[in-house]
């Protein structure tokens, strides 16, 4: 099931030209998010996450309207420090298990 909703979003968000391999999850974090405020009454919010591994293997990005624009990063620590909130600690735990080369998905 979570790799049918992985799909539906990144074709809702990418387009459905994106060819992809899903690798597997390989991080659990927590992400804050602002919009959900006004439901919690007022109380700060976070999500829990699974952060999965795909592989680009080619096809035309076409952004959903969510999105402005994307851009291609570097996997490395410093480009982890760019990102919002709990998606730069997922980032982390994803350069972790990579440096680690186990199969043990990493939560923090």
């Amino acid at each position: 099931p979570l790799e049918m909703i992985l799909r539906r979003e990144l074709e809702e968000e990418l387009g459905d030209k994106f060819k992809y391999k899903i690798v597997g999850p390989v991080a659990l974090f927590r992400h804050r998010r602002d919009w959900l405020r006004q439901i919690e009454a007022g109380e700060l919010a976070k999500v829990f996450i699974i952060g999965f591994e795909i592989e680009y293997l080619g096809g035309e990005i076409v952004l959903s309207d969510e999105h402005t624009e994307h851009k291609w990063l570097p996997l490395e620590a410093k480009t982890a420090e760019l990102l919002p909130d709990g998606q730069g600690v997922g980032m982390k735990n994803y350069l972790e298990y990579l440096k680690r080369g186990t199969k043990e998905i990493i939560y923090s």
